[in-house]
């Protein structure tokens, strides 16, 4: 299945064990679900929640390639758009953007 290599970048698991205030994380949620993030849009190679390594991520989930050869000609016949859902639409506080450019990749790939 498919998981985002971005899933808590910003540290919002840390609120849930008290390892982190509410009061501290909101800055960060506040931006984030605006889109304005500056962690939301990095190239850095050197940052394990970058771009690449969502597009990485999202190919490696949907390329042909990664299903049985009796499957690809149906969803080849089946697959005619894309879409992010809540996850690549900000749930785990990527920027939805980014989201949707990283699917759209993924499938020209």
């Amino acid at each position: 299945g498919f998981m985002s290599e971005n899933q808590d970048f910003l540290g919002e698991s840390a609120v849930w064990d008290g390892q982190r205030s509410v009061s501290d994380m909101r800055k960060h949620m506040i931006l984030a679900r605006q889109n304005r993030h500056p962690l939301q849009r990095s190239v850095d190679p050197a940052d394990w929640y970058a771009f690449m390594f969502q597009v990485r991520a999202w190919y490696s989930a949907v390329a042909l390639t990664s299903y049985n050869v009796d499957v690809r000609p149906a969803l080849r016949a089946l697959v005619k758009s894309l879409g992010t859902g809540p996850f690549l639409s900000g749930l785990w506080f990527g920027d939805s953007q980014l989201g949707f450019l990283t699917v759209w990749v993924g499938h020209a790939a």
